[in-house]
């Protein structure tokens, strides 16, 4: 669908959900988290906690850790 002046509609993004079902807003909180965290590993050279282990504040996220070659 497009808009009389042309381009798609605007996406809001609170109101909708992805695939997987979380609204996004969750998801862009859990994204958000978890590209900074990836920052701070790699440039700011800090080693997050959140990239060690399963979070239990964001359960949605499957921790594959590279040894194992498997997800929890």
């Amino acid at each position: 669908m497009t808009r009389p002046g042309g381009g798609a509609p605007p996406i809001h993004h609170a109101a909708r959900s992805d695939a997987a079902g979380l609204p996004g807003a969750r998801s862009s909180d859990i994204t958000r988290r978890y590209v900074a965290a990836y920052f701070d590993l790699h440039l700011r050279k800090q080693a997050p906690a959140l990239l060690d282990k399963p979070s239990t504040r964001s359960p949605e996220v499957k921790h594959c850790p590279v040894e194992t070659k498997t997800c929890q």
